[in-house]
């Protein structure tokens, strides 16, 4: 599914339309999703020194996961409506912050190779 993004703002931030993709015959294993979902919140910035550039780096990304597993899907959407909103603060909203670092303990209790 790809992610529409909103013309208003440069199509910096995707539009609340963008949620991770429902289960399909493309969803990969449980193992091979966390895998890539280890890789994405990898990539860019670090949350710790940038969380704005560590949520628009990752919010496009976690918007394209297919999975069967419902838990984890619920978690990604929590955590991309979480990323969109603290992009809309500019990087200044502590529920958002707060609701980040929830969705990643939950994403590290359904795959354990998040944990840190």
């Amino acid at each position: 599914m790809a992610p529409t993004t909103s013309s208003s703002n440069s199509g910096a931030t995707p539009s609340r339309s963008s949620t991770p993709a429902a289960a399909s015959s493309k969803a990969l294993p449980l193992a091979t999703v966390c895998s890539q979902l280890k890789e994405t919140l990898a990539t860019g910035p670090s949350p710790a020194r940038n969380a704005l550039g560590s949520a628009k780096a990752q919010i496009i990304p976690l918007t394209r996961v297919q999975s069967s597993d419902t838990a984890l899907l619920a978690t990604l959407r929590t955590l991309v409506r979480a990323d969109e909103a603290l992009i809309r603060a500019k990087g200044h909203d502590a529920t958002a912050l707060a609701q980040i670092a929830g969705a990643k303990r939950s994403l590290a209790s359904i795959c354990p190779s998040l944990r840190s």
